[in-house]
């Protein structure tokens, strides 16, 4: 059975290495509460992401905060926005950057185009 584990607001990416490995199953629910940071930086995610694969974990993090749900999903990790959701297996919805309009890998075009472009562009020029 999963083994749910609740890191503290103040916990930093050592302690949750640690919290994570003193679990006794291999599958953790890692709840990080609101406002805690330590899952916010890519680089913490990854050694996390890279603890639980080297020591045959499978660690899903439970969090509220959308950019840690972005982190952590960036990193490989099931993730989950409350303890009832982990526990019913319902993954969080977190969004990804929309595809290129030109739908050819170029970037969509921000800004105006066609006429509107020129008669920006002409203005622009006759700025002072």
């Amino acid at each position: 059975m999963a083994q749910t584990l609740i890191a503290a607001q103040n916990d930093e990416i050592a302690d949750l290495i640690s919290l994570v490995r003193s679990a006794s199953d291999p599958d953790v629910g890692l709840v990080l509460p609101s406002g805690s940071t330590a899952l916010q930086t890519p680089l913490n995610a990854r050694l996390l992401s890279q603890f639980s694969k080297r020591t045959g974990r499978r660690t899903a993090i439970v969090s509220s905060d959308l950019r840690v749900q972005e982190t952590a999903r960036a990193n490989g990790f099931r993730v989950y926005s409350s303890v009832p959701a982990y526990e019913r297996g319902i993954e969080a919805f977190v969004s990804q950057p929309p595809e290129p309009a030109a739908g050819n890998g170029t970037p969509a075009r921000i800004g105006p185009t066609g006429e509107m472009a020129a008669l920006v562009a002409a203005a622009s020029a006759s700025a002072p």
